[in-house]
């Protein structure tokens, strides 16, 4: 932004926009990872406390590199719900699906 009117704009403006999930992506909150003890979701984006809960968002990385998330949590989504409905690969087991 070398124009002073640019400048400008973006000064006036920047505080405004930059809101939440505006210009970045969120990540963390939910690892991801292989023990309960150091993660809060396991390989299949499923919650160690809470067996019914996946989560498929950002939240199960540690952090972001230079490139956006989105299809890197597409993927892992994909993985999750075929978890989901076929069970762990080899195991032969299905989901378990809890009434309330």
């Amino acid at each position: 932004m070398r124009d002073p009117f640019s400048r400008f704009m973006f000064r006036r403006w920047f505080r405004k926009t930059m809101c939440m999930g505006a210009a970045i992506h969120e990540t963390g909150g939910a690892r991801m990872g292989a023990s309960s003890k150091d993660s809060v979701l396991n390989g299949y984006n499923r919650c160690w406390d809470v067996p019914n809960l996946i989560v498929t968002d950002a939240s199960a990385f540690p952090g972001s590199g230079v490139a956006g998330t989105t299809l890197t949590v597409m993927a892992l989504t994909i993985r999750a719900c075929r978890h989901v409905v076929q069970g762990p690969a080899g195991t032969g087991k299905r989901f378990r699906h809890r009434r309330m």
